[in-house]
């Protein structure tokens, strides 16, 4: 049930809160498999470390961080709904998501999911669920309720009600996807694998001799050459690497000459390339080296950016550790 639509704007921090064991992790799933990125290198639970602390000042940074690296971003804690309403100020067009679940049902699932009997099980939970209502009752910003019995009956309409509340459109595929996180028998484990690390440092330091470069495919999209450098030649210029076989790692080096001092990057590790989670790369002026790691490296996709017409990057190249 969309309680308070919002407006489909550029940036949106997405947050997901409940009761433990009490659905969040399904529709965190959903989300995942719809393209919102929720945070790098999550569990089965789709809960990002970074939010486990109860510390405010922590958390602010933490959300600091991301709005400079993502324009849409979130997380998923059950317990963030103890700080949500002091934390909302600090959040950039924040929409809230809460998941509400029977409280025989929650209490069940803690028994089984540790050693503790109903009577704790039920009270615990019952506690949980009266401030997670009391915190609900008190979020003045675009608010989503998910009732969790409804969404495992009728998934199609959760996934229709998320999409209209989050403004996704996502393709057929994605939307299979999302639809098999709503099988509890089949539980909420993701089936895409997306999780890549990047880390720069300056090509100085870099030592080429133990590497080798390697053929990859480079499209050239919305961009043309001028004497080596990037020019802008189109809508939503960036650059392709394909056919890089699966490497666990890879490094693209570059050099940056001008402002603004960064790049946007995504990378494709089987199943195609997730725009929630492409990456904002802070740069070295000169020549840089970006090392990427993943299970599987298929492609990279590469948004330099552009003062004008001309790019702040050129000369892109990719290499690998010699065999």
């Amino acid at each position: 049930m969309i309680v308070k639509p919002g407006f489909d704007t550029n940036t949106k921090t997405i947050v997901i809160i409940g009761v433990q064991r009490g659905g969040t992790s399904m529709v965190a799933g959903i989300a995942r498999e719809l393209g919102v990125n929720l945070g790098r290198n999550l569990g089965n639970n789709h809960e990002d470390p970074e939010f486990i602390t109860e510390d405010l000042q922590a958390i602010k940074k933490v959300v600091a961080h991301r709005d400079a690296k993502y324009n849409v971003w979130g997380w998923k804690m059950p317990h963030s709904s103890e700080y949500i309403v002091r934390l909302l100020p600090h959040l950039r067009n924040p929409f809230v998501i809460v998941v509400f679940r029977n409280l025989a049902a929650i209490a069940e699932s803690q028994m089984k999911q540790s050693d503790v009997n109903f009577r704790d099980a039920f009270s615990f939970s019952a506690t949980r669920l009266a401030q997670v209502a009391s915190a609900t009752q008190e979020i003045d910003c675009p608010l989503m309720i998910v009732n969790y019995e409804r969404a495992v009956l009728k998934p199609s309409n959760l996934l229709d009600e998320l999409c209209a509340f989050l403004h996704l459109r996502p393709s057929e595929d994605e939307r299979e996807r999302a639809l098999a996180m709503t099988d509890p028998q089949r539980g909420y484990v993701r089936t895409k694998k997306e999780d890549w690390t990047a880390r720069v440092s300056k090509a100085e330091s870099f030592d080429f001799g133990s590497k080798d470069a390697i053929e990859a495919f480079q499209c050239n999209v919305g961009l043309s050459l001028v004497d080596n450098w990037i020019q802008k030649d189109g809508g939503q210029p960036h650059i392709l690497f394909e056919g890089l076989a699966g490497y666990k790692r890879v490094y693209l080096s570059f050099v940056r000459r001008s402002a603004p001092a960064f790049i946007d990057l995504c990378v494709n590790t089987g199943d195609g390339y997730t725009d929630g989670l492409t990456d904002r790369i802070q740069l070295f002026h000169g020549e840089n080296v970006i090392t990427i790691d993943a299970e599987s490296i298929n492609g990279i996709a590469i948004y330099p950016q552009f003062d004008g017409a001309a790019s702040n990057t050129g000369l892109f190249r990719i290499t690998v550790d010699k065999a």
